[in-house]
């Protein structure tokens, strides 16, 4: 599912990963930072497995666990999964 890949900017990932940050902590949407680390939101482990692997879903592509830890940020993470051209 390469397409679905390709066909979602940055940006949108960005959009996106705030969103499911906003509903797995509870925090107001408006309040997610793209920049700040994910750890001031209070992320468990497993929610962040969680968001993992729903994002695996919307790009239809393994990901690993690991992924929101090791790029501690939303910018970080969409840098990561989708690297500009």
């Amino acid at each position: 599912m390469d397409t679905i890949r390709q066909a979602m900017t940055q940006e949108q990932l960005r959009q996106w990963l705030a969103h499911k940050v906003a509903e797995e902590s509870g925090i107001e949407r408006s309040i997610i930072s793209q920049f700040e680390p994910l750890s001031r939101y209070g992320l468990t482990s497993m929610q962040a497995v969680t968001i993992t692997g729903d994002l695996e879903a919307v790009l239809g592509r393994r990901i690993a666990p690991t992924l929101l830890w090791e790029n501690p940020t939303i910018d970080a993470a969409a840098r990561t999964l989708i690297p500009k051209m």
